[in-house]
């Protein structure tokens, strides 16, 4: 039986920057990348792990570290449940920490490479340039400051780009099948993280746009019904949480509805002023950390933004 032949060094580069190489390159370097910190960095990573426990060990959603522990309505379920999937393999605390975040550099890698496939596919760029894209959506500092820990954004990449893709091809080709899947993959993504609501919304306003309307009602529909049973969940235990822990625990309408009925247009204008000014810092952090101050300009870092 004849041997099979190496791969000759364009076809070992080629896989090398396929979106498969591009996601184990990226698995693992984000897994070295991990560390030794513990639960608990950035206060929410530290709550989805309550969470995953509460999930993992029967107590239904609930807020394990808080007096009578009570009923969790802020956070969506998707990446506690996945934790928590995750726990009952490894139930020994903290030893299982290492798998939780092992996950998250693997759902990286599908997310880095997903971005790799996106790009060479929907923008048509070359396979160098893809794997360039793929790679530095995910090594770079702000990226990898979540990815490190147990955040969900890991997770909210890797279903970000088949959504997209669904959603590109309901859009072109007006098929309703499409649009109900890519209407489901909406709904988890809002069920990963709440901000996930701008995708079925900015779907929603493509199709409608190109007349697929059809489709645009086929995957409102979908979003909905993924969406309906946690936002039932939310109703059904939104009352006001202690005042102490309002804002860290209790669900955004219960918090934001007095302070807009009291302040109203006020209080909106103050938090996109808050938000621009705060943009200068952001880019200064991402392109100039040196505290060197002409990098720091206005001007340039405009010029970065732009770019």
């Amino acid at each position: 039986m004849s041997e099979r032949p190496a791969p000759s060094g364009s076809a070992l580069l080629d896989r090398l920057l396929s979106p498969v190489g591009v996601g184990l390159l990226v698995t693992v370097l984000v897994a070295l990348a991990a560390g030794p910190w513990p639960v608990g960095v950035f206060f929410d990573d530290g709550l989805y792990l309550v969470l995953a426990k509460s999930l993992a060990t029967g107590e239904g959603y609930r807020y394990l570290n808080l007096p009578d522990a009570p009923v969790a309505a802020k956070y969506p379920p998707a990446w506690p449940a996945l934790l928590a999937l995750l726990w009952r393999i490894a139930p020994r605390f903290p030893e299982n920490v290492a798998l939780f975040k092992l996950a998250n550099a693997c759902l990286m890698g599908v997310a880095a490479g997903g971005i790799a496939h996106f790009v060479r596919r929907r923008l048509a760029l070359p396979p160098a340039g893809a794997a360039l894209v793929g790679v530095a959506s995910a090594l770079t500092i702000p990226v990898l400051a979540v990815a490190t820990v147990l955040y969900s954004e890991p997770l909210f990449l890797a279903l970000l780009v088949p959504t997209l893709l669904l959603a590109d091809r309901a859009a072109e080709e007006g098929r309703v099948r499409d649009a109900v899947l890519a209407g489901a993959l909406c709904g988890v993504l809002a069920l990963v993280r709440s901000i996930g609501v701008a995708a079925p919304a900015a779907a929603i306003l493509v199709l409608l746009a190109r007349r697929r309307f059809l489709p645009g009602a086929a995957l409102a529909g979908a979003t909905a019904l993924l969406l309906a049973p946690w936002q039932l969940w939310v109703a059904a235990h939104s009352a006001p949480m202690p005042s102490a822990v309002q804002a860290s625990y209790g669900t955004y309408g219960s918090f934001l509805a007095p302070i807009l009925r009291d302040d109203g247009l006020a209080f909106a204008a103050d938090v996109v002023a808050r938000n621009l000014t705060a943009l200068p810092r952001i880019f200064g952090a991402m392109f100039a950390p040196a505290p060197t101050p002409w990098l720091r300009t206005p001007a340039l870092l405009g010029c970065l933004a732009l770019v």
